[in-house]
């Protein structure tokens, strides 16, 4: 019979694991533990604040700077390359040096660097600050999902914990949409990443304050071949991953080496990083966490699962903002329905059921349910109404991943040693990433491919839609000159097209991680 999650949450160590951890606080009564959380949980918000503000400056970061192509594809993959790098890296000193420790790291590193793009005039300097960005966001994610995991262990404390934090990671980005929109068209986008950069800063020193930490590894032993393995193949897959939806080289070994080729490698390393893992004892992630059947589908539903809420942040927004002309602060009101039924699937029905069902009653329902309302989607790019049909969808997609994403965090980085949460909350961190970084290149060629059909014949396309084209992302019509907008406009009805293509194939990948949760998350409710 399958174990409860309630079981899994702090096992024995298996026999030959060394690390120990030194003795632990009474986390049940700890007078700071609910106030870590919210520190925690706004740390994770400042990282989704942070992604959102980015997408809707860029416009306004083109125009001030005269940013190329060039830089702007290196402005994405230096945050993915930064974040995807570092997770392992986060995990581990959030194991070695403490939740709290590395929670401020990360914290002062994000207000740094996003004070260094706000004072940033060429785009060299904006690269490294996203690449930095992207780095300190990896530390504050993993140690917040740490604690997260460590300090709430009680099956109903755990729901609630764990709802407040998949409600950020999935309507966070409306609050960035909100904020940055609104202080950028006020003020100006340099003012609106300082701004960014005094509230990081403000809660690294709440959480230096505030997050009690928590055991860590004795001894703290640093485990260098997992760390160089696992951290090169995570930068090689996201860097292959990301180039896979960039029509362009940015360096001379982009010419020689393809993106599939990149990918691939990266994929070997984490591979080879698994099977090295599996053969020692201790280290990054120990012998025990790597063979829990119930993390492994967690883990490949939040990696499928993720395609849902990047359509409607990627492209509704875009759509709303490029077809319909809205401002940032517009459009995100309008996808404000999203945000609000992900908040409340997550904290009124996963916190409030979770402790008393089994994992997957939540999870498949829920996947179920999302993938309804991405198919609903489907109509609104090439003319459905807003009302009739948008709202709809977006209620049940945002619903269903919340319902569906609490009981996936919980179980993905259940199962540990407080001393080894780390080390899972950054593999669930990897998956969420991974996910978006794989999924966007697909959806950018199924956008790509049916907008090229349906263009084929069609003449007078300007010759930059070959390189806007396989991003998925419309033109903007506003600066171009007269003789190009007809044609322009042509080519984003027939990207619109391809828009329906990406939501039918997000709800079909949603499906196929309800059908991976529903065999594989085997796991009874917490007993009582």
């Amino acid at each position: 019979t399958p174990p409860s999650v309630q079981d899994q949450v702090f096992p024995p160590p298996p026999p030959g694991y060394t690390p120990t951890a030194r003795a632990e606080p009474p986390w049940d009564t700890h007078p700071k533990r609910w106030a870590g959380l919210v520190v925690a949980v706004l740390a994770q918000l400042l990282v989704a604040v942070g992604t959102g503000t980015t997408a809707v400056l860029l416009p306004t970061l083109v125009a001030d700077l005269g940013l190329a192509g060039y830089s702007l594809r290196a402005l994405g993959m230096g945050y993915a390359v930064g974040f995807g790098g570092l997770l392992l890296v986060g995990g581990h000193l959030a194991d070695r040096i403490g939740r709290r420790r590395t929670l401020v790291t990360g914290l002062a590193g994000f207000a740094l660097t996003v004070a260094v793009a706000g004072f940033a005039g060429s785009s060299l300097m904006l690269v490294l600050a996203q690449l930095g960005q992207g780095a300190s966001a990896a530390l504050l994610s993993t140690a917040g999902l740490a604690y997260v995991t460590s300090a709430f262990t009680a099956p109903r404390e755990r729901g609630t914990a764990f709802g407040l934090y998949a409600t950020v990671a999935l309507g966070g980005t409306a609050v960035g949409l909100l904020m940055g929109g609104g202080i950028a068209e006020a003020l100006s986008w340099r003012v609106c990443l300082l701004v960014l950069a005094v509230l990081a800063a403000v809660l690294a020193i709440s959480a230096g304050a505030i997050v009690p930490d928590q055991p860590v590894r004795v001894p703290a032993r640093t485990d260098v071949p997992g760390l160089l393995l696992g951290t090169t193949g995570l930068i090689v897959l996201a860097y292959g991953l990301v180039r896979l939806g960039d029509p362009g080289a940015l360096f001379a070994f982009d010419r020689v080496v393809p993106p599939p080729v990149f990918a691939g490698i990266g994929l070997v390393l984490l591979i080879a990083f698994v099977a090295l893992r599996a053969k020692a004892d201790g280290g990054l992630l120990p012998l025990y966490v790597l063979r829990d059947r119930n993390r492994a589908g967690a883990l490949l539903a939040l990696l499928l699962a993720g395609a849902g809420s990047l359509v409607v942040w990627q492209y509704l927004a875009g759509f709303l903002q490029v077809v319909w002309g809205y401002p940032p602060v517009t459009a995100g009101v309008h996808l404000l329905p999203f945000a609000l039924a992900a908040a409340a699937g997550a904290l009124l029905v996963s916190a409030r059921l979770q402790h008393r069902y089994a994992p997957r009653l939540l999870i498949v329902p829920g996947l179920l349910l999302a993938a309804l309302g991405l198919a609903l989607l489907t109509g609104f790019p090439t003319g459905a109404s807003y009302f009739t049909i948008a709202i709809p969808g977006l209620v049940l997609a945002g619903a269903g991943l919340g319902v569906a994403f609490v009981p996936l965090l919980a179980t993905a980085t259940g199962g540990t040693a407080p001393h080894d949460a780390g080390g899972t909350a950054a593999a669930g961190c990897a998956a969420q990433q991974l996910g978006s970084a794989a999924v966007a290149p697909i959806l950018g060629g199924i956008i790509y491919a049916v907008a090229s059909g349906r263009l084929s014949e069609t003449k007078g396309i300007p010759e930059f839609w070959d390189q806007v084209g396989p991003t998925g992302a419309l033109i903007h019509t506003g600066q171009l000159p007269a003789t190009l907008v007809e044609s322009a406009q042509r080519a984003n009805q027939a990207t619109l097209y391809g828009y329906s293509a990406a939501f039918w194939t997000a709800a079909g990948l949603t499906l196929l991680a309800a059908a991976l949760a529903g065999l594989l998350v085997t796991a009874r409710a917490p007993r009582p």
